[in-house]
């Protein structure tokens, strides 16, 4: 799991563009033992079944390569 320094829930303007690296960067960044390189995007899939999806935020942010960065859906 991926701790942030502000964990909690994020309100997310309708219509807004917002993903993984967003999310991180409103709720105060990383903490102190999360693991940037191994984040878990959670969501329900067509049949309901929980999947998770994995992303190397740490190397999105240091590399810039934001065309990586998972936007994110309500229920994630």
């Amino acid at each position: 799991m991926c701790a942030v320094t502000k964990p909690g829930l994020i309100h997310i303007p309708a219509g807004a563009k917002f993903t993984v690296v967003n999310a991180i960067l409103t709720a105060g960044g990383f903490g102190q033992f999360s693991k940037g390189e191994d984040v878990q995007v959670f969501r329900l899939d067509k049949n309901g079944k929980k999947v998770g999806t994995r992303s190397n935020v740490e190397r999105i942010m240091k590399q810039g390569e934001f065309e990586r960065d998972i936007p994110l859906r309500n229920g994630d």
